[in-house]
Order: C-alpha cells, then sequence, then structure tokens
C-alpha cells in the first residue's frame, strides 16, 4: 500500500482490484474448463498450466508425442505453437500474449 492515500484513491484502488479479481476469475475458469481435443489446444492448456515452454515440452514428451511421429518436442515447437498467427481460440490469445511478455522479461535478464 502506498504511504499516504486519500480516501478516494482508496476507492480507485478497490475498484482496479476488483476489476483484476474478475478477470483472474474468469482466467482459471476458462483454462479449467478448456477443452483439449487437439495437440496444439493440449500444449495452449499446459503452457496456461505451468508457465514455461521447456516444461511443456517435458509434459508432452513424458506423455509419448513425437514431433513428426519421429523426435521429442523441445521448447522452439512449443513456443512455435503458441505463437502461431492462427488463433484458435480465446485462451490462445492470452496465451500467446503472456508467452511474449514472458520471452520479452527473460531476455532482458540476459542482456
Amino acid at each position: 500500500m502506498k504511504a499516504f492515500l486519500t480516501v478516494e484513491n482508496a476507492k480507485i484502488e478497490i475498484s482496479n482490484s476488483e476489476h483484476y479479481i474478475k478477470k483472474l476469475k474468469e482466467y482459471i475458469n476458462l483454462v479449467e474448463n478448456y477443452e483439449t481435443d487437439t495437440f496444439e489446444k493440449l500444449v495452449i492448456k499446459t503452457y496456461a498450466l505451468l508457465g514455461n515452454v521447456a516444461k511443456v515440452a517435458d509434459k508432452v514428451n513424458s506423455e509419448g508425442f513425437r514431433f513428426n511421429q519421429s523426435r521429442k518436442y523441445t521448447s522452439n515447437d512449443i513456443t512455435a505453437i503458441i505463437q502461431s498467427k492462427d488463433t484458435i481460440d480465446n485462451l490462445h490469445e492470452i496465451v500467446r500474449d503472456i508467452q511474449k511478455r514472458n520471452k520479452t522479461k527473460a531476455s532482458r535478464k540476459w542482456s
């Protein structure tokens, strides 16, 4: 909380927080009820749950999925699916934006 907060600013903070909580609840509901009837949708939901492309690649590989039925998936393969221009649905859009932000944050740490 800020050092000095007027009553009016406190009301604004509460309103903003309520809006943020509502958006978070909608996101949780979307992820929990997401149908994974394709491999791409499985990748999208798994990324929403794990938040890391390397972990997603490990998970789908451990479940027996293979790229072109030959090699294991890499983090680059997972990133390509998530960053695909052909948006599948609303969760795909959200996950793509989250992954972009995560990638940007990670690259800033190394610069």
